[in-house]
C-alpha cells in the first residue's frame, strides 16, 4: 500500500516537476552543481550591495567578478546606462549569467530545476541570504571601506546565526 502512495501529490504541478527533474541526474553531479549554485549566490548577495550603489565597484569586487563571471561586468555597465541610474537588478542579473554560462548543461538536460528545489532548502544558502540581509542593514547607508574580501564574507554566511529568531 505505501508504494502506491505519491508523496508528491501535494505539490504543485511545477514543483512535481522540478523534484521529478532530479531523476534525470546522478546524485553525485547533481549535489556537485548544487554546491556550484549556492556559491555563485553567494557571490551575487556578496557583490550586489556594491552594483547597485551606482557608483565605481570596488577593487575586490570587480576583480572577482571578471575572474568569475567574464563578461557580466559588461553587460551590467551597459544595462545600467540603458536604465539610467543605480542596478537595482544586480542579483537577478547576476544570477541569471550564472544559469545561462555555467549550468547550461543542467538546462539542456533538464535537470536544472532540481538544482533550485534543493538550494531553496538547503541550511547554507538560507543562511547566506539572512546574512546577505544582515549585510543590506548594516551597509545601508555606506559600504564598508574596504570592501570585505569574498571568501571572508562567505566564511562569516557559513556561520551567521540570527540571534533575532
Amino acid at each position: 500500500m505505501a508504494a502506491q502512495c505519491d508523496e508528491t501529490a501535494h505539490l504543485s504541478a511545477g514543483e512535481r516537476k522540478a523534484r521529478s527533474s532530479s531523476k534525470l541526474v546522478h546524485p553525485d553531479r547533481l549535489a556537485d552543481a548544487v554546491i556550484r549554485y549556492m556559491d555563485y549566490e553567494a557571490l551575487a548577495y556578496w557583490a550586489r550591495p556594491a552594483m547597485e550603489r551606482g557608483s565605481r565597484l570596488p577593487a575586490e569586487v570587480a576583480s572577482i567578478l571578471e575572474r568569475r563571471c567574464p563578461g557580466l561586468l559588461n553587460a551590467s555597465i551597459k544595462a545600467r546606462q540603458r536604465d539610467s541610474g543605480g542596478d537595482s537588478q544586480a542579483l537577478q542579473r547576476l544570477m541569471l549569467w550564472t544559469t545561462d554560462h555555467c549550468f547550461q548543461d543542467a538546462q539542456t538536460e533538464g535537470w536544472f530545476d532540481a538544482i533550485l528545489v534543493h538550494v531553496r532548502s538547503h541550511p547554507r544558502a538560507i543562511r547566506t541570504m539572512e546574512y546577505a540581509d544582515h549585510c543590506d542593514e548594516l551597509w545601508s547607508s555606506e559600504l564598508p571601506n574596504p570592501y570585505p574580501p569574498f571568501e571572508d564574507w562567505r566564511r562569516d554566511a557559513d556561520l551567521y546565526v540570527d540571534l533575532d529568531d
